[in-house]
């Protein structure tokens, strides 16, 4: 059985499934509004500042150097900078040093390899704590789970996020059941929390300390803790973070840095950000769908886990350390995700690899031991939910995106839901092992086509329609009226002018070589009309007509 593969060739197999269903979207998706956009711009600039000559520099744009992320000419200072370090060297290595040949699947590779490095450091855990099968079924339900390899193709500090926990994890559990070496393991597990806390901030923190507090509760166990020797934490988070804070704060004014880093942490926790709010069980209800095919045994599990947790910390009995450690991994982060005001669906990728392997081990203990529904109310209900997620994900989505974005997706969600939608419905007849192998096979395709149809749907990406319409030479002065997308900031090499439509006519006049793009419905009687796009601009849920107007002075 393919569970049973040697150690190399299921490492091998991992990497070549990451690289076959990650690698499409990769190339062919276009900049995605808005996050990504911010990101890659912010790492370009910082190259440029880097190894473009001083004297073409230009002072709005890389006043920053290679400390300070800026996109256009403001700060972006609400993450801290390892992501953007990580970028700009991808990009730096994969252009040869020179920017202007930088696209965006360049800054890509980062999140591409953590991707691989997190679900290999999955899958080496889950082999050394709970036997190979469960180990290798986990990475490749991790894998294949949709936000997992959604992230995975985006320019975001998410995935490299994930690869620090999921290795920070892997040896702090080494050190919990007394593995781990004297100096080398607990070097790992804060050097892993060093990139973690400086791609992302304290979310690291979060996981770790209070899976170490938990696991400790429950079992009733303390002494372990010192061999995690946290010293080494303070030092290293001190000696990299330190530096870089003191020198933001030279840059735009202490007060006003210590300011934003309030709102963005505890500022967030209050209040929703930027209208992303969703009540408790925002991330439950989601994940059914967004970690599909894993969420099918995942709710008996968890639940099961629960009750460990609980009745260890009561004194009635102690859990299993290895299944303690997983919930202490998960559920105390996650009921702080649900607590928070501000909720995205990313927010919980940290604790994807902890879910994904209760899940391994509920379908593989599930397998050997013939579980059925009339044996099991909980079981049953579970299939239930995954029998009809299954169809909406295999059917529903694509024949959703067939409707709203390119008629490609009819035969390809036909295709999907004839080859592998239909065995994994029952698995009572095929075998738990056997539907969620059928799944992922399902779960993978569905994350390989998902961006190659988002890419062939020129509707949705507004601003490749104005990049195609202005042609191979990208105006020296490019203004935008009602539409101030990222994605255009990016494709204007942090130039774009944001304009009121009040302003329209003045930028045409300051700048005769310019271009300047509008609302349909804008009357602009100084520039002259070269073209016109519309389509859906998902960022704001709305369909929007554009015109792109020349300056009169412009040269033809």
């Amino acid at each position: 059985m393919w569970l049973a593969l040697p150690a190399w060739r299921a490492g091998l197999l991992i990497a070549v499934c990451c690289l076959a269903v990650y690698g499409p979207g990769l190339v062919l998706l276009p900049t995605i509004d808005r996050d990504e956009a911010r990101f890659a711009q912010a790492s370009r600039q910082m190259l440029e500042s880097v190894v473009v000559p001083e004297a073409q520099r230009d002072p709005d744009l890389h006043s920053g150097g290679a400390v300070v992320p800026m996109v256009g000419g403001r700060e972006r200072i609400n993450k801290p900078p390892m992501i953007y370090w990580l970028q700009a060297a991808s990009a730096g290595t994969l252009t040869l040093g020179e920017p202007a040949r930088d696209a965006i699947w360049m800054y890509r590779v980062p999140s591409l390899i953590a991707a691989i490095l997190a679900v290999l450091s999955l899958w080496r855990m889950g082999c050394l704590r709970l036997g190979p099968r469960i180990g290798l079924l986990a990475a490749l339900v991790l894998a294949s789970s949709p936000l997992f390899a959604w992230e995975a193709c985006q320019a975001r500090s998410d995935m490299v996020l994930v690869a620090a926990t999921t290795v920070a994890m892997a040896a702090l559990w080494s050190l919990f059941d007394g593995r781990g070496r004297r100096w080398h393991t607990p070097l790992v597990l804060w050097l892993a929390v060093t990139v973690g806390v400086l791609t992302k901030g304290p979310v690291i923190l979060l996981v770790v300390l209070s899976a170490a507090i938990t696991v400790s509760l429950a079992t009733r166990r303390w002494k372990w803790l010192a061999r995690t020797q946290p010293w080494i934490g303070v030092l290293l988070i001190a000696a990299t973070l330190g530096p870089w804070l003191f020198a933001v704060g030279e840059h735009v004014g202490h007060a006003e840095f210590w300011e934003r880093i309030r709102s963005e942490t505890l500022g967030r926790s209050l209040e929703p950000a930027e209208g992303h709010w969703g009540p408790p069980g925002y991330h439950l209800v989601l994940s059914a769908v967004l970690f599909w095919p894993g969420a099918a045994l995942a709710g008996r599990e968890i639940l099961g886990s629960i009750a460990r947790l609980f009745s260890g910390a009561t004194g009635r009995r102690t859990p299993r350390p290895g299944l303690a450690m997983l919930a202490a991994w998960l559920i105390p982060t996650w009921l702080v995700m649900e607590l928070i005001s501000t909720k995205l669906p990313h927010y919980v990728l940290p604790l994807y690899p902890a879910l994904a392997l209760l899940s391994a081990r509920a379908v593989v203990v599930a397998h050997r031991t013939g579980l059925s529904a009339p044996a099991d109310r909980v079981l049953a209900l579970g299939i239930s939910v995954w029998r009809w997620l299954g169809l909406a994900v295999l059917v529903g989505v694509p024949v959703a995106f067939a409707v709203l974005l390119h008629w490609l997706w009819w035969p390809i969600a036909l295709v999907m839901f004839l080859a592998v939608g239909l065995p994994p419905i029952n698995p009572f007849k095929i075998g738990w092992l056997c539907a969620h192998e059928k799944a992922m096979v399902a779960a993978g395709a569905f994350a390989l086509l998902v961006p190659v149809g988002i890419a062939l749907s020129p509707k949705i990406h507004l601003t490749q329609q104005i990049v195609r319409a202005l042609g191979a030479r990208t105006p020296s002065h490019v203004g935008a009226v009602g539409y101030h997308e990222d994605s255009l900031v990016f494709a204007t090499r942090g130039t774009l002018a944001r304009l009121a439509s009040s302003d329209a006519e003045a930028f045409l006049l300051a700048h005769p070589a310019a271009t300047l793009i509008v609302p349909a419905d804008t009357p602009v009687a100084k520039g002259t009309v070269i073209g016109a796009v519309e389509g859906f601009n998902y960022s704001k849920g709305k369909h929007q007509s554009l015109l792109i107007v020349r300056s009169e002075g412009e040269p033809r």
